[in-house]
């Protein structure tokens, strides 16, 4: 078991595609070899099986695991009747292979509609778990296998492999075959297995989903109860199915033994265990009937099919009956006592017998008229047998007496003599007339010359030898043929021939020889014969005696017979219903068979056991025959077996049916007294539970009769009231009210007594209530009303409500103050509930759209309440922003506009809104609030087209000022080329370049964007440029590099920091590279996160005299360098070490725009 289960597992973890695949193919594999085995199962000598299991286990196979195995179904099929048909060489390759293809559809369809019809008809996928299921389960089978049967029987007739006249023998055959293996096959699997079910229907499209299946654990049965079944079914299988049948055709009442057997099977084992025991059944009752054993072996083969095939349906269907009538039982009632299936189980079997008996008797009397017919044919067969040799004796006799007229008979008189007779037209199968002489030994020569002299040379008698006497045939008509063979043959020779002669001569009688050749025979087509003599004695001698016959005899006149050329022309449609033989003499013996019409027309038995058979003995000419008969299949065709066919089945039915109305009514009264029982305890149980949950209420629970007396008080009325259950039961109920109420409940009680029904019965109002201290307080009171045989009571459940009055008045005040908020709040509230209708329109909201709220769908609200976006095109229903945010997109400051048609000033509004969601996270609705800022976009208007004039004046100032600086700038220059070189000129060159990097600060000014601030990356570039070029910097091999980063300064910083750089870099092209010197000038800006810049000037030329900073009275430039750094809040720094490096770091402010400010949404 072990090595089985590892295997399943390793199957079972293969990928999907994989199972499927050896699902398929191992369905295919066993359809296969289940379709051998119904060939193995056919009836001797034919094709025809009773029983095809394919059809059980295929349907068995989609019900297990699922539609998807259909393949499997076709494939099996098509291999199964492909070698059939190869076997049997039934036609060409491709007519096989399409017939082969059809069928196997066929065959896949049927098990696919019975699968269907199984789901919809049976829903539970158990067809035994209840009697009607197995009756949907029969029907289905027998209405599923029409469909193979039609398409299979169509495809054989159209590919010419079955003669159209066979079409409705076949389609039967096939049908009933199909049958019987869904009835057997199918339920033995299903009952073993367990199905269970995913998806469908699909299955659709293939269907739809899938469904998965497992085999129940095997739970094996006492072994003494399964031997004893056991042993029990080998006895009645034994009586049944014996070698020889009993008298009258008894056995086919002991059929009835394996209903018992089945019943108990269903009563121990259920369902599995009907399926088995019928298996057996089945196997037994079809191996026993194709051999030629029991009641079902008589009869031609569609008559054992019927028979055998009903007996199969009987047997499955009426266990699987019981057993779902147990399983069934079971279920609703617990497990059930024999007792409880006496009468249902007693009834059908009871039936079952009688149906079984009215088959044997209809069945007996229809073999009984048809005994009597197969007498009369056996009769008329004798009759004309015994006829015909009368016929050829009156011919012998009329030889006989031709010799007896005349003293002699020439040649030509006995050739005239036969050729009168006619014997082909009058007497067929009469081989000739022969007239044999009997001759002493000393006349041999003399009648041998004589016959020679007559024109016969080569005549001599046959044998030659020497004997006491000789009796040759000398005359023979027909003298042709054959007959030539017999001329000059003494017949006295041959023993059997030579008894009868003696007999004859010394009887003076016609006389038949026992079974001989005739000399007539050739090497093909030998018969047996025999020869029928008359003796011929001398005119005028005594024949009285014995002696006197044997001295007078001069002859023998004789017929031959071919037996069965003789019976050929004797018997023709008699031996279409039954077989003769003919046994020469009383014993019945192969040596002495004389005919045999199987052997001569083929019409042997092909299966079963002949239904009739006699034996009689025909005395004919001193001779005696044995004639035995047997029916054949055409005779027994004859026999009318539809009625108890008919019987059979309709009583099948009557008592299936009657156990059902017999079991309908047991089942019913069990269940009454089942409900009767569970009622009385359910009443006493809920009394109980009443009395436990009245007394563990916290309302009052109040009854009272119909006249208004308390008869029932709970410990919840004692709190709210006051009163002990001792002091209030059996007052008036009116104690418990205030006054004003009494009167009114008088009037309604009296009311409901006259009219049977009260206005506020089944509802619940809210009324006052009077305690037992006299003070009074608001319940809700339930009320309810029922009768009974004691009479009409009312029952009151009384809740005090003060707490929630108290409650709903807080909450409505809360209510109010919610309204009034949101009435007066100035922002517009809308509120849609889940399914888009507006429930909150507040009175902002109305005043906004100069609309009321209104029940208006999605799709029209942006059209009826004017909505625009804010570029003025109109909104659609996607972008509006109640709808955005009753489909789960947030709104945040979505800008739109109302544009009223009926009045009122068109707004700009901002709309901000979310889905509204309860505790459980359901969806509720949505909400929109909006804020009118029509007045704040107008002041943004009118505040930019401000700054857009300040714009204009600023870049105008700030390219004024930059002209004025080139004006002042072109003035120095102008004045240095006026003047020789020298300091005077150096300064004035000096002072031009410092104003130029001041006009440059206003340039970048306004170009800038915000007129504020300027980026020094920009600047520094284009202010290195224009120093190196005015210096020559290029031309004297002095490289100017900048790496400066993004740095934006306002102009307080930015005019500094360009006069610095401009002082810094002039020094350097001025004075570090002396005498032509080449070399490298780096300015770069880094920015920090602490907020500071770090400005470098470096060069790599001849340095400074020490690493201090020059005198600051030496130099004018150095002086403003330092008075601009501390201007900047800077740190100065000079290096002089390969070169000077001038370090400045300074502050630098975040001059970024502040985010905008975040408008409220409310």
């Amino acid at each position: 078991m072990s090595a089985i289960s590892e295997s399943i597992t390793r199957v079972s973890r293969l990928p999907q595609p994989t199972r499927w695949l050896l699902a398929v193919l191992a369905l295919a594999v066993v359809y296969y070899l289940a379709a051998r085995l119904g060939l193995l199962l056919a009836f001797a000598e034919s094709n025809v099986s009773p029983v095809w299991p394919p059809s059980g286990i295929a349907l068995a196979a989609l019900l297990l695991f699922g539609y998807r195995v259909w393949p499997g179904i076709l494939l099996g099929a098509f291999a199964a009747n492909l070698a059939v048909f190869a076997a049997n060489d039934a036609a060409g390759t491709s007519t096989i292979v399409v017939v082969a293809s059809v069928i196997a559809l066929g065959n896949t369809f049927e098990a696919l509609l019975g699968a269907l019809l199984l789901h919809r008809f049976v829903p539970s996928g158990k067809p035994f778990e209840q009697p009607q299921d197995v009756f949907h389960f029969a029907l289905i089978a027998l209405v599923m296998c029409m469909l193979a049967a039609t398409v299979g029987a169509v495809a054989l007739i159209v590919g010419g492999i079955v003669s159209s006249p066979a079409l409705t023998a076949l389609w039967k055959t096939w049908w009933l075959g199909d049958v019987a293996g869904v009835l057997t096959f199918a339920p033995a699997l299903l009952a073993w297995g367990v199905a269970g079910t995913g998806a469908a229907a699909g299955a659709a499209a293939e269907g739809g989903g899938t469904i998965h299946r497992k085999w129940k654990s095997l739970q094996l049965p006492a072994a003494s109860h399964a031997i004893a079944l056991l042993a029990v079914l080998v006895v009645v299988s034994a009586l049944v199915f014996r070698g020889q049948a009993l008298p009258g055709d008894a056995d086919r009442l002991l059929v009835y033994l394996f209903i018992p057997v089945i019943a108990w099977t269903a009563y121990r084992y259920g369902a599995r265990g009907v399926a088995v025991v019928s298996l057996l059944i089945t196997g037994i009752a079809v191996a026993a009937t194709t051999q030629g054993y029991g009641p079902f072996a008589k009869g031609d083969l569609n008559d054992s099919l019927i028979g055998l095939q009903v007996f199969i349906g009987l047997c499955t269907v009426t266990g699987l009956t019981l057993a779902a009538d147990l399983a069934e039982r079971r279920h609703l009632l617990g497990a059930p006592a024999w007792r409880d299936v006496a009468l249902p189980w007693t009834t059908l079997l009871a039936a079952i017998a009688v149906t079984v008996l009215g088959w044997h008797l209809v069945a007996s009397e229809s073999g009984r008229n048809a005994g009597e017919r197969f007498h009369v044919l056996t009769d008329e067969i004798e009759s004309r047998i015994t006829d015909r040799l009368q016929s050829a004796e009156e011919i012998l006799l009329g030889a006989a007496g031709l010799f007896a007229a005349s003293q002699s008979v020439e040649r030509d008189e006995w050739r005239e003599y036969v050729a009168r007779l006619r014997l082909e037209k009058n007497f067929p199968g009469i081989q000739g007339v022969a007239y044999a002489r009997r001759i002493q030994p000393g006349e041999k020569d003399a009648h041998v010359e004589q016959v020679r002299s007559a024109g016969f040379p080569d005549y001599r008698i046959k044998p030659e030898g020497v004997r006491d006497e000789y009796n040759a045939i000398v005359y023979i008509e027909p003298f042709s043929g054959r007959n030539l063979r017999a001329f000059g043959y003494d017949m006295l020779t041959e023993p059997v021939r030579g008894a009868a002669m003696m007999a004859a001569r010394d009887t003076g009688e016609t006389t038949i020889s026992g079974k001989v050749t005739l000399q007539q025979e050739t090497e093909t087509g030998v018969q047996a014969g025999f020869v029928m003599y008359q003796p011929v004695y001398r005119n005028g001698a005594a024949v009285a005696t014995v002696e006197q016959r044997g001295a007078a005899l001069s002859g023998y006149v004789s017929v031959p017979f071919r037996v069965n050329d003789l019976l050929a022309s004797t018997l023709d449609r008699e031996l279409l219903f039954a077989t003769l033989q003919i046994f020469d003499g009383e014993s019945p013996v192969d040596d002495a068979l004389l005919y045999d019409s199987e052997q001569v027309h083929g019409r042997a038995r092909q299966h079963g056991i002949p239904i009739f058979t006699s034996q009689t003995m025909l005395d004919i000419e001193n001779r005696r025959w044995t004639l035995r008969f047997t029916s054949l299949p055409a005779f027994e065709k004859t026999i009318d077996r539809q009625k108890a066919q008919v019987v059979m089945i309709a009583g099948i039915v009557i008592s299936l049916l009657l156990f059902i109305l017999v079991r309908s009514l047991a089942v019913t009264r069990e269940r009454a007294l089942a409900l009767a029982k569970d009622m009385t305890s359910s009443v006493l149980e809920s009394e109980a539970k009443f009395r436990s949950l009245a007394e563990s209420a916290n309302e009052a629970i109040v009854i009272s009769k119909g006249e208004g007396k308390i008869v029932s008080w709970n410990r919840g009325a004692q709190a709210i009231f006051g009163y002990t259950a001792r002091e209030i039961v059996d007052d008036d109920l009116t104690r418990i009210m205030p006054e004003r109420y009494r009167e009114p409940h008088r009037r309604g009680m009296e009311r409901m007594r006259i009219a049977g029904e009260g206005r506020l019965l089944g509802k619940t109002i809210e009324l006052a209530g009077l305690r037992k201290d006299g003070s009074e307080f608001p319940l809700e009171l339930s009320l309810a009303a029922w009768e009974t045989h004691e009479g009409r009571f009312y029952s009151g459940v009384i809740r005090d409500i003060t707490g929630r009055k108290a409650l709903e008045t807080e909450l409505a005040q809360r209510n109010e103050l919610v309204n009034a908020v949101l009435e007066n709040v100035e922002s517009g509230i809308v509120v849609c509930d889940a399914e888009g209708a507006l429930t909150l329109f507040n009175r902002a909201t109305r005043e906004f759209h100069n609309l009321p709220q209104e029940p208006l769908p999605a799709s029209r609200w942006a059209e009826h309440y004017d909505l625009y976006h804010a570029d003025g095109s109109p909104m659609q229903s996607a972008d509006i922003p109640l709808f955005k945010a009753l489909q789960d997109q947030p709104v945040r400051d979505q800008e739109l506009m109302f544009v009223p048609k009926h009045g009122g000033k068109k707004r700009v509004m901002l709309a901000s809104g979310q889905a509204l969601f309860g505790h459980g996270g359901e969806k509720l609705g949505a909400v929109v609030v909006m804020h009118d800022i029509t007045e704040r976009r107008q002041k943004e208007q009118a505040i930019s087209a401000a700054l857009r004039e300040k714009e204009t004046l600023l870049k105008e100032v700030y390219h004024r000022v930059k002209n004025n600086l080139q004006v002042i700038t072109s003035l120095f220059n102008l004045q240095v080329r006026t003047l020789p070189a020298g300091e005077a000129r150096n300064a004035l060159q000096e002072s031009a370049n410092r104003v130029r990097a001041m006009a440059l600060v206003h340039e970048k000014l306004y170009q800038s964007g915000d007129l504020s601030s300027i980026d020094l990356k920009s600047y520094i570039g284009d202010l290195c440029h224009r120093l190196g070029a005015a210096a020559g910097a290029k031309e004297q091999g002095i490289d100017i590099v900048s790496v400066v980063e993004a740095v934006d300064v306002g102009i307080e910083s930015a005019v500094p920091l360009g006069l610095i750089l401009n002082e810094l870099v002039t020094n350097s092209l001025k004075h570090a590279f002396p005498d032509g010197r080449k070399g490298i000038l780096s300015v770069v800006l880094e920015r920090f996160d602490d907020g500071t810049a770090l400005l470098t000037v470096a060069d790599d030329g001849v340095g400074m005299a020490n690493d201090s900073a020059p005198d600051a009275a030496a130099a004018l430039g150095v002086k403003l360098v330092e008075t601009l750094s501390r201007q900047l809040d800077g740190d100065l720094t000079f290096e002089s070490a390969g070169g000077t490096r001038a370090r400045l770091r300074f502050p630098v402010p975040d001059l970024r725009p502040n985010p905008p400010q975040q408008v409220g949404r409310g």
